[in-house]
């Protein structure tokens, strides 16, 4: 018997938008494409403060709050 709750751990394939750069000469050229990749879904505490100026830095920068958690992640863990 199997057993899905939210407790289980079940990995999903999701698409992300992923920015490839491009230098050519002295130009820098920016193309976001779509890839999918094996993801697992966390749920996130965070002060209000905290959230607001993550939610700012992503409009600021043209991106999702996602994909600066996950840079922010991947940063500190060195990956």
């Amino acid at each position: 018997m199997t057993v899905n709750n939210k407790y289980s751990n079940n990995s999903e394939a999701t698409h992300v938008s992923v920015t490839h750069k491009v230098e050519e000469g002295s130009q820098i050229t920016e193309t976001k494409v779509s890839e999918k990749r094996a993801t697992k879904k966390a749920t996130f505490v965070l002060p209000i403060e905290l959230h607001k100026r993550l939610k700012t830095a992503a409009a600021e920068q043209d991106k999702t709050m996602l994909e600066i958690v996950e840079e922010a992640l991947g940063n500190h863990l060195k990956i």
